[in-house]
């Protein structure tokens, strides 16, 4: 479902991109269009489409606050990372596991968030507590567990099949080999 949530977001985003960049760029955005897979409603050319008005349903203010913050987090794990790098903790950042030490109102966005905060930071695992001095930290750690052939993140549970030793638990469930836990 994630997969496919994430096509159609990338669809439409292309979609509405052809048809807006195709005053400016003619060609390229003719090109692309008549790669694109057929859709219901499909003009013969992006030239005849008219732009697309925003879907009001996507504005949340919320949302996009909360994804500031988020974005500004994760420019603080990166530069942990580099520094982590340049020490020779880590070689890249999948090797990486994060301890996040939030104060209270961090702490709750990042809570709210956290099974997507690996993938965010692009990293193995993240590890979030609270911090009793009301200050936000970043702490990185070099992955335990062993390294998927699949997606390359760093997990424990790598091995514990059978039939795909050499592929995490969330891999096994991608390829429905496995139950979510």
């Amino acid at each position: 479902m994630l997969r496919r949530s994430a096509q159609t977001a990338l669809f439409e985003l292309m979609k509405t991109s052809l048809l807006w960049m195709a005053p400016i760029l003619p060609f390229t955005s003719e090109e692309a269009w008549e790669t694109m897979p057929d859709f219901k409603d499909k003009l013969e050319s992006v030239h005849l489409g008219m732009f697309p008005d925003l879907e009001v349903k996507w504005l949340d203010a919320e949302l996009f606050t909360e994804w500031e913050e988020l974005v500004a987090i994760r420019e603080h794990v990166l530069k942990e990372l580099e520094s982590a790098r340049e020490n020779k903790m880590i070689g890249n950042s999948l090797e990486a596991r994060i301890v996040l030490k939030a104060p209270e109102d961090k702490e709750a966005l990042l809570r709210k968030y956290e099974p997507d905060l690996p993938s965010l930071f692009i990293v193995s695992d993240v590890e979030l507590t609270a911090h009793p001095e009301n200050e936000f930290r970043v702490e990185v750690e070099r992955a335990s567990g062993e390294k998927c052939i699949r997606c390359w993140n760093y997990s424990a549970s790598v091995g514990e099949s059978r039939a795909h030793p050499s592929i995490c638990h969330r891999c096994l469930v991608a390829l429905g080999e496995g139950e979510k836990r």
